[in-house]
């Protein structure tokens, strides 16, 4: 009896004469998985546009209860993992406002559940959040004990959406705010 050597894509097969083998059929390897899009903004909401660079001033006029998204930023200063986002007041912030601020990857969403994800606060200046984007060391949970949002930009896009609710508008017949970001502390 002989055997019949029959090699495939570098597989060696081994039959016996008469024996059909059928062809294995290898599925490709999957690469690295990608995140869904982002869903649609939230009903209501309105797009605050980009940020800027880095250091950028962002006056932002909110009518209440108005929730503004803008993209958050992917680029740190090289060797940094995190940003600071800085939501602040102007001569034109409503007194007595509440402010929310919600990292989710869905534009407009203000979402009080999200943990670190989200801030809010009746404190008129130096609301800010550090979003880590690229974790490195940390899990979400580490972040998470330490009042750091997790936003990894490989799990993006992510946005930055702000909402402002106040009892009456401020001098120009809303609540003015300004808004920047630069490196985080890692």
């Amino acid at each position: 009896m002989s055997t019949i050597q029959l090699i495939v894509d570098g597989v060696t097969v081994y039959s016996t004469p008469g024996v059909v083998v059928p062809p294995v059929v290898v599925p490709p390897t999957p690469g690295p998985a990608t995140p869904p899009p982002p869903p649609p903004p939230a009903a209501g909401t309105v797009s605050g546009g980009d940020l800027g660079p880095e250091g950028t001033l962002t006056h932002v006029n909110f009518l209440s209860e108005q929730v503004v998204y803008f993209p958050l930023p992917t680029a740190p200063t090289v060797g940094h993992k995190s940003i600071t986002v800085k939501v602040g007041e102007t001569t034109g912030t409503a007194p007595g406002s509440f402010i929310e601020i919600c990292a989710s990857r869905t534009p407009g969403a203000i979402d009080p559940t999200a943990g670190a994800n989200y801030q809010g606060s009746y404190i008129q200046n130096d609301n800010e959040m550090v979003c880590f984007l690229d974790l490195g060391q940390f899990t979400p949970a580490q972040l998470a004990a330490r009042s750091y949002a997790s936003t990894p930009k490989d799990q993006g896009p992510w946005y930055l959406n702000v909402k402002v609710k106040y009892p009456t508008p401020g001098p120009g017949g809303f609540d003015e705010r300004v808004i920047t970001w630069g490196d985080g502390p890692y």
